[in-house]
């Protein structure tokens, strides 16, 4: 029995989403499919935001997180294969219950039956998740200093991609129930770093943002001494690793920055959000 992510679902109805957001739904899918002995075919996807009409900005992805090592994908004839398209409301105990050992499920997300005990499905697959990531991005050349704490921050603030299904005025407002991505503030980030100043003295602090629309809600973020803010200096790439690679993440509002703290083995800081905290390791922030 066999299953793949379905990227043609209802999310990406009006334009694919971006990397985080479909990485993770795959890996989500990917670690209960492991737990039900539900062998996991990988097909490469196509990923949103490519603002530079990178032409080969899909096969990059892949080569970055090489999923395709941790698929049974050789396994098969993915042309020749039966397969079964699920829409998003079919529940995935119709795949366990049907058990179709030579078809190919497509199937959308496992958040509800994931997020009720993540730590149980992760514990067998991030090893081997990272190891697969490392073989193919140990060479990328990082800033951090190999005498100090590299603390990172992600902080996600609202992008031109965002336009599509909400109003930059959620993200101004820092109203939690307008949108839980945008509720912390500057002042809030600003407690973080100071109370992360005191636990690591010797630290270094590398905010990673976008720059449209950063000073609108965190311009005094700039005036922090020992603080480097990275926009455009890195690329997406590059970002992530930064994220993956930081002695301590402060995780930010994102699937990218789920995503990124999966793959990072060092001290993670969860700040609330809708999804739950993966990992017991994880520190859950409180204000």
């Amino acid at each position: 029995m066999y299953i793949t992510y379905n990227y043609l679902n209802s999310c990406n109805i009006k334009e694919f989403e971006g990397i985080g957001s479909q990485y993770h739904k795959i890996i989500t899918l990917y670690a209960v499919a492991k737990k039900n002995n539900i062998k996991y075919i990988h097909i490469p996807i196509p990923v949103g935001h490519n603002n530079d009409n990178d032409n080969k900005w899909n096969e990059k992805w892949d080569n970055f997180f090489n999923f395709k090592k941790l698929s049974n994908t050789d396994e098969i004839d993915i042309e020749e294969i039966e397969k079964e398209f699920l829409l998003d409301n079919i529940n995935f105990d119709y795949i366990l219950e049907n058990k179709h050992k030579n078809k190919l499920y497509f199937y959308f997300n496992t958040f509800k039956i994931f997020d009720k005990n993540p730590d149980y499905y992760l514990e067998n697959i991030l090893d081997d998740m990272i190891d697969a990531y490392n073989e193919n991005n140990n060479n990328r050349q990082l800033i951090y200093k190999k005498d100090k704490t590299n603390i990172a921050i992600h902080i996600r603030v609202f992008n031109d991609n965002d336009k599509i299904c909400e109003d930059i005025s959620s993200y101004i407002s820092s109203d939690k129930k307008a949108s839980i991505r945008y509720y912390y503030t500057c002042e809030m980030y600003e407690k973080i770093i100071s109370k992360l100043k005191i636990i690591y003295p010797n630290s270094e602090f590398h905010i990673f943002s976008q720059e449209k629309y950063f000073d609108i809600k965190f311009k005094n973020l700039r005036n922090i001494k020992d603080v480097n803010i990275h926009f455009d200096d890195l690329d997406l790439f590059d970002t992530f690793h930064h994220l993956c690679k930081s002695d301590v993440l402060v995780m930010g509002l994102s699937s990218l920055s789920i995503v990124a703290a999966l793959y990072n083995k060092n001290k993670i800081i969860y700040l609330p959000y809708s999804s739950p905290p993966y990992l017991k390791s994880w520190e859950v922030y409180k204000e």
